[in-house]
């Protein structure tokens, strides 16, 4: 076990490293110029329909998921840089906002898609990663945060890919991989994870808050519910229909099959 760990560390190492040398692509920065354009076209939460047609949301949506797939670590890094120069602009103009916050012509965006694709077609084409993956260990520890300086539990989860719907740029099948969450994420979550046990996963890189890192891989969790964390059992998806609407108990490939479908070739 001492040896899987070790050589699980060594890949996260080599595929990070490779990571961090490439540069914010440009599909990455087109994304939060199309936000400030939606902003600065006065678009707000009850007028979208107006202003926004469905074939130009559907043409963000592609050029959103496709940005987050191809760039993830660019993305957050990006949405820092540009965070803390409006922190400094607004510095500098006594703490009066001279332009919205980058986050906010994200969220604007994802509100668009939102509108006219539903919150949870939002969440899956805005998350890089969906993994299935075999627990192989679970330890657990202490999390302080540098920046709000607090401490809570969290849970490491050593696992194995099994098979890939999004994030097949940089991780591949077969790859053991490190994925944390803090505990109280999932606190009223009907989910419990198990070595050995095979689950599909949202995961994201963590967001480059404070120095505090943004190459290490997390649970995304959409809800409080924890809907887009499934089970698998005998190759059977447990509560599919999150995810792919009327859907019931479903076989592995046919999720697999019904998810890129409609998250993917959209």
């Amino acid at each position: 076990m001492r040896v899987i760990i070790l050589l699980a560390f060594s890949i996260l190492f080599v595929y990070t490293s490779s990571f961090c040398q490439s540069n914010i692509s440009d599909e990455v920065k087109e994304i939060f110029n199309i936000g400030k354009d939606i902003i600065d076209r006065n678009v707000n939460k009850e007028n979208i329909r107006e202003h926004i047609s469905y074939e130009q949301s559907k043409i963000y949506a592609k050029k959103l998921s496709q940005a987050i797939v191809n760039d993830p670590l660019g993305f957050n890094i990006y949405l820092s840089q540009e965070y803390l120069k409006w922190k400094e602009e607004t510095k500098k103009n006594n703490y009066k906002p001279v332009t919205v916050k980058p986050a906010y012509k994200l969220y604007m965006l994802e509100q668009v898609i939102e509108n006219y694709f539903g919150e949870t077609f939002s969440n899956v084409i805005s998350t890089p990663y969906f993994l299935r993956v075999k627990v192989i260990a679970l330890t657990t520890s202490i999390y302080t945060s540098k920046s709000a300086k607090i401490k809570t539990k969290q849970t490491d989860l050593l696992v194995e890919v099994e098979d890939i719907l999004k994030g097949k740029k940089y991780i591949n099948i077969g790859d053991s991989i490190r994925i944390s969450y803090l505990n109280w994420w999932i606190n009223q979550c009907d989910i419990k994870f198990e070595k050995g046990k095979s689950y599909l996963l949202p995961i994201k890189l963590t967001e480059c808050i404070e120095n505090e890192g943004c190459i290490n891989y997390t649970l995304k969790v959409f809800d409080n519910e924890c809907k887009a964390i499934k089970e698998i059992e005998n190759e059977l998806v447990k509560r599919p229909e999150s995810i792919l609407g009327n859907m019931t108990a479903v076989k592995w490939q046919q999720f697999k099959s019904e998810f890129i479908k409609k998250y993917l070739n959209f």
